[in-house]
């Protein structure tokens, strides 16, 4: 966690309560960081949610926030859920008889929105331009380390204002007050899959909506890119054109589309097609759907994903795994190449046979047939190529 008094590690497996009196800073990021959440993480329960906002809940008790459930649903007036193209989530909770709004979201979403942030004491302080540049070089420097950041502020309603129930009229003149990084690795397996998607000629291609720098450093990790991969922000894949995205995917091998909306991975899926590539897009929110149902084969997460996502898709992960659809992918070219084997085998053995009868047939007979069957029954036959058939002379009733 970042605030304006420093930088804290917290380590929410053994997290435990601060003794004595609290910081105010840290008091302040803990309030939000659990109040502006849906996880849930009682005492003798396993927590439950979204796994961002679980990571977020259990930073929350270590800087000693309360995590009653009831008591945050209790206090809650309104929210505003979290918005992928905004990427922000509001709520409007009382404390300590007065209303206050809390928002966490992307950085870069958030900062805009704030004109104050909190000193180190506690205390609101006019938001300047070099503040601003501090907190986004600190942003920075947790992205480039692969690090997913989330920005958290906060404004208090006056007590005589009726609490907004508009995202536009809430989330303005907030007061920023800190930042928490968390690390969300990549499965151990997720590295070997991707080489053997390089192998089998497999192009991937990531689209996040986390921080490029972030993405960039996650995808360089598991091996989807190098060093130096072509890295498009929302912004900037929001001014280009359909051809000049069609293009784009053309032209360079390894991209990183970041801040990418879920339309955004609809026009990807388009341009990827429109350039003669079949195209299997993962996805798991609502949003995700029509560019489930665009692409080729629409891959869906079993386990995070919604309804919505899965009846989209064509294939369902029950593992949430990367390295399933490597499964998946070897297990269906293994069945394509027995099936094209068995049609090889077939026209092989079955042309010298079917040639030298339509030669005879086209001939008209003057060409004899390499094959011959008997026209007599069984039985007639047998007698007639039999050696002793003088001797078989009697009648059948005899015999």
């Amino acid at each position: 966690m970042w605030t304006a008094a420093g930088s804290l590690e917290l380590d929410a497996a053994a997290a435990q309560p601060p003794v004595g009196q609290p910081d105010p800073v840290l008091a302040t990021v803990g309030r939000i960081a659990a109040t502006c959440n849906n996880a849930r993480a009682e005492p003798d329960e396993e927590p439950s949610g979204d796994p961002t906002e679980i990571a977020v809940l259990l930073a929350a008790r270590e800087l000693g926030a309360a995590l009653k459930a009831t008591e945050r649903e209790a206090d809650r007036c309104w929210q505003s859920h979290f918005d992928p193209e905004l990427k922000l989530m509001s709520t409007i909770d009382r404390h300590h008889g007065r209303l206050a709004i809390r928002t966490k979201g992307a950085p870069e979403a958030v900062l805009p929105r704030c004109t104050t942030f909190l000193g180190p004491h506690g205390q609101q302080l006019p938001l300047a331009d070099p503040d601003r540049e501090r907190i986004a070089a600190q942003v920075d420097a947790f992205a480039a380390d692969g690090l997913r950041g989330l920005a958290l502020a906060e404004r208090e309603l006056p007590s005589e204002q009726r609490p907004p129930h508009r995202r536009g009229d809430a989330e303005h003149k907030l007061c920023f007050d800190g930042l928490i990084a968390m690390l969300d690795p990549p499965r151990p397996e997720v590295a070997e899959a991707v080489r053997s998607c390089h192998t089998a000629g497999i192009r991937i291609i990531m689209i996040t909506g986390d921080h490029p720098l972030t993405a960039a450093a996650i995808a360089q990790r598991v091996g989807i890119t190098g060093s130096a991969p072509t890295v498009v922000s929302g912004a900037q894949l929001e001014h280009l054109h359909e051809n000049e995205l069609r293009a784009l995917v053309r032209q360079e091998r390894e991209i990183i589309f970041a801040r990418a909306s879920p339309e955004a991975k609809l026009h990807i899926a388009d341009a990827l097609r429109a350039e003669g590539h079949v195209v299997a897009m993962t996805g798991d929110g609502v949003n995700d759907a029509p560019a489930l149902r665009s692409a080729d084969i629409g891959v869906a997460m079993g386990r995070s994903g919604t309804d919505v996502a899965r009846e989209a898709s064509t294939m369902v992960l029950t593992d949430d795994n990367f390295a399933s659809i490597v499964t998946a992918v070897r297990a269906g070219r293994q069945i394509y190449d027995n099936v094209r084997k068995f049609i090889i085998y077939i026209f092989a053995h079955a042309t010298p046979e079917v040639v030298p009868f339509l030669f005879f047939a086209l001939g008209g007979g003057r060409i004899p047939l390499p094959l011959t069957s008997f026209s007599s029954s069984p039985s007639t036959s047998a007698v007639r190529h039999c050696p002793l058939s003088r001797s078989v002379a009697n009648p059948p009733s005899q015999v």
